[in-house]
């Protein structure tokens, strides 16, 4: 119930435009990480997209570290390109 909360006070942030982006919660990082994990699912040690996608993923958990909300979502958009550009 507490993320429903969660979610309904950062909708209401957004749409009023306070201007502050709320942080994002324990549950939007561990979503994050999950769709990651399903998107890169398969890749193999012969793929040829293992490098691209493991440097990416790398940024990623760099990112995720800072806790920059921002440039993680920018850095799953290089893992998503570095997964397509292999197919």
């Amino acid at each position: 119930m507490s993320e429903l909360v969660e979610m309904a006070k950062r909708a209401l942030a957004e749409k009023k435009g306070l201007g502050t982006t709320p942080r994002p919660t324990h549950h939007d990082w561990l979503q994050a990480w999950r769709h990651l994990a399903r998107d890169t699912y398969g890749v193999t040690p012969d793929d040829p997209r293992l490098q691209p996608v493991f440097f990416a993923l790398s940024v990623c958990d760099d990112l995720f570290l800072r806790g920059d909300w921002d440039g993680f979502q920018q850095a799953v958009q290089k893992v998503r390109r570095a997964m397509q550009n292999g197919k």
